[in-house]
């Protein structure tokens, strides 16, 4: 069984997802083989005989976005908090805090944006155990044949990848 790196016991039987097997079985299919180099040396071959989805992998997407957000929003809730107490501090850093407020409302909106359009492409229907490298390496190819500032574009899609392997 594949499982987060913080629930991981090769005891019983649960591999990290940052296991070499773990990292090999992502985006494979029922009946595939892999080949895995041990940390030891030498390699192992595996076939996948059984693929079952935990229920929380079974999240699509489309409400996964709408988790990492309203995660985003609870953080920044706790920093305009935090910015609050500063502001009785002194008016420059209020003018300071006001303007990184703006900021974060301008990144926050593009970052929501880039999302929903990752959405889109992937298909808001995969699940989030579908999804795979090939799907997103295309996402990023059609990001970056766009040209302009394609790395600020993806930046909310690789927080969001991130944030998806730091809680699944």
């Amino acid at each position: 069984m594949i499982v987060g790196p913080f629930e991981a016991n090769p005891s019983e039987g649960k591999l990290s997802i940052k296991s070499p097997v773990g990292e090999a079985v992502v985006g494979k299919r029922k009946r595939n083989q892999i080949t895995v180099k041990m940390p030891s040396g030498g390699e192992r071959r595996y076939r996948i005989t059984e693929i079952t989805v935990a229920p929380d992998r079974a999240l699509t997407l489309d409400r996964a976005v709408k988790d990492y957000l309203a995660a985003e929003r609870a953080r920044n809730a706790k920093t305009k908090s935090n910015a609050e107490e500063a502001q009785r501090d002194s008016r420059a850093i209020e003018e300071d805090i006001r303007l990184r407020e703006e900021r974060r409302r301008l990144y926050v909106q593009a970052a929501r944006q880039e999302l929903r359009r990752f959405v889109r492409t992937i298909g808001p229907e995969k699940t989030v155990g579908q999804l795979n490298a090939p799907d997103v390496a295309d996402y990023v190819e059609g990001e970056v044949r766009k040209g302009g500032d394609f790395e600020a574009r993806l930046r909310p899609v690789k927080e969001f990848l991130t944030h998806l392997g730091m809680n699944g």
